[in-house]
């Protein structure tokens, strides 16, 4: 203590921290209190310089305390708490402090330790880290603000055999340069908290919660909150003791492994897997995307050919919100897929880039029993092995949109835009929709679907459409698209209503063997702005219980016939020309 203090302890120590000692005129940047080894107690060099390690609480409390633009630089280990029953204390606070350790940080060897990093703060080490080293020790450390940071040059441990706490908040940044360990070992615990905007851990290599490369150990807990940001760069290990709570932030890793069944609870965020071959294994059979509330959106983005395959359903949005983003060379597969699956659900799929695709082995519901949104875009590609339903149940409203250049929906088998729901049909800008068999726009009565096949490039091709089957269906064809069928009807059952529209230059439909304008219900054709329709036999209003009305008109439009025009068959046609 200097010399003419006649203060007690803590009053002295207080002065320090407002000034130098009794009237000193150094400024009080470097501080220790209690048991630190070296040092002891008192007002530090700045830049205070070890040789060799630094112990703060050895044996018994102590604190140190790096503010005011302080530097602390030890050549060897730092430990925070080092014996048991010991307390240690660290903080490095404001812009420019820093405390740089060659070698390793254990904060909590033995002992009880905090560390605190804040207001731009740093801290630096060049060998691994650790929170919680030996059994009953316990770490916590919190970086928070912006600009403060903590820079591993090495693994991080957070609960090696002991308990380990990391926080990250309010724009703080952490990076280890080697694995990242929650609750490493049997019996010990690990928790690290990201939250808030800014607030990001980069974990090196692979990041293993509950356990170690090769096997099962301790509790970990991961939560990302509230725009916090988790990156790892190959793979993210959740054992069967570990959690992983994703909502509001973001978790981006090259794989992501939960075959061992831990508890993953994604309720919000993004989650992003996109190591070049990686994986998304949710380790259950069936795996769903939805949030906990209703202001909950939570996002799995699949990109950089990294895959996600689901032996049976794939729910997004199964009660709330959900989002399914495939990019850059993604893969996902599953046997059914369901867009909004219960009332008052949403779901979304975007399937984004060449060689991104989404491969659906049996039924796709997009709009099941709510609200559902597909795009194919850019040229991404969804292949479905059986009936695809767009709208599905009567509560339903479904939208697909295949839009760009190589864009492609290759259905093998059925597909149904507005099945007892409300379905809607984009093809624009050059994309692409197949089926070898039936395809219905309005199936069931009480059913709305609309297709529109619009600009150059753009096709739809199957052998047989079937438009106001027993609802009410529209097909427009515009600005140079192309539809072609070899069986088309056009109001096909009582209450069914069908209309289609074939309008502008190079627009373009084809149905080479039969077309059939109210077979026994309402259907119009309408050929406009110099539209082209080719057709095989043409019937208009087959039954008596049918009508139909037929226009051609402008310059250009024209109804081509191959084989017979048959006009009001046995109900009412009307032809305009």
């Amino acid at each position: 203590m200097p010399v003419g203090c006649s203060f007690a302890f803590r009053t002295c120590f207080t002065f320090l921290l407002i000034a130098a000692a009794c009237g000193g005129s150094a400024r009080a940047t470097v501080i220790t209190t209690g048991d630190v080894t070296p040092g002891g107690s008192g007002l530090q060099p700045d830049p205070w310089e070890i040789s060799g390690k630094l112990k703060i609480g050895e044996f018994s409390s102590g604190t140190l305390s790096v503010q005011g633009g302080g530097t602390v630089l030890n050549d060897d280990t730092g430990t925070i708490g080092h014996y048991l029953g010991a307390t240690g204390v660290a903080t490095v606070t404001g812009p420019d402090s820093t405390w740089d350790n060659d070698q390793n940080l254990i904060v909590g060897l033995s002992g009880s330790a905090v560390l605190n990093v804040t207001n731009g703060g740093k801290l630096h080490n060049k060998s691994y880290a650790s929170a919680g080293y030996y059994t009953n020790a316990t770490g916590e450390i919190t970086i928070s603000g912006t600009d403060s940071s903590w820079d591993n040059r090495g693994a991080l441990y957070l609960g090696t055999r002991g308990s380990g706490t990391l926080n990250v908040e309010a724009g703080g940044m952490v990076s280890n340069s080697s694995d990242g360990y929650l609750g490493q070992l049997p019996g010990s615990s690990g928790l690290a908290t990201v939250t808030g905007e800014g607030s990001q851990w980069d974990s090196g290599d692979d990041l293993w919660i509950g356990g170690k490369e090769s096997e099962v150990g301790g509790t970990g807990l991961l939560n990302i909150y509230n725009g916090g940001l988790v990156t790892v760069p190959d793979m993210t290990k959740l054992w069967d003791t570990g959690t992983l709570n994703l909502d509001g932030g973001t978790l981006t890793t090259g794989s992501f492994d939960n075959s061992e069944d831990g508890t993953l609870n994604f309720h919000d965020g993004v989650f992003h897997v996109n190591g070049p071959g990686g994986s998304f294994t949710p380790g259950t059979n069936s795996f769903g995307i939805d949030g906990d509330g209703a202001d909950d959106f939570p996002e799995l983005l699949i990109s950089n050919t990294a895959g996600l395959a689901v032996p049976g359903d794939l729910q997004i949005g199964v009660n709330e919100r959900g989002r399914l983003k495939v990019a850059s060379g993604g893969v996902v597969a599953s046997s059914y897929g369901y867009l909004g699956y219960n009332n008052s659900s949403t779901g979304e799929v975007t399937i984004s880039g060449a060689d991104s695709k989404w491969e659906n082995s049996a039924y796709l519901y997009v709009g099941d029993s709510s609200s559902g949104t597909l795009k194919i875009e850019d040229g991404g590609t969804l292949e479905n092995g059986e009936v695809s339903s767009i709208g599905y149940l009567s509560s339903a409203t479904g939208v697909v949109t295949v839009t760009g250049t190589d864009s492609r929906w290759n259905n093998t088998g059925t597909l149904n835009v507005g099945d007892s729901g409300t379905g809607t049909l984009n093809i624009t800008d050059g994309g692409m929709v197949s089926s070898p068999v039936i395809n219905f726009i309005g199936l069931d009565a009480g059913s709305t679907g609309h297709a529109t096949v619009r600009d150059t490039g753009s096709q739809w091709v199957t052998p047989k459409l079937y438009i106001g089957e027993r609802g009410n269906g529209a097909l427009n064809v515009a600005a140079g698209g192309v539809v072609t069928n070899d069986i088309v009807f056009i109001g096909t059952y009582p209450g069914g209503t069908g209309t289609a529209t074939v309008a502008g230059a190079n627009s373009k439909w084809t149905s080479s063997n039969l077309l059939n304008v109210g077979w026994s219900g309402s259907g119009s054709l309408h050929i406009e702005d110099g539209g082209f329709v080719s057709t095989g036999d043409s019937y208009l209003a087959t039954h008596s219980d049918g009508t139909a009305e037929a226009t051609v008109t402008g310059t250009g439009s024209n109804w081509n016939h191959t084989g017979d025009l048959n006009l009001g068959v046995r109900g009412p046609a009307t032809l305009n020309v």
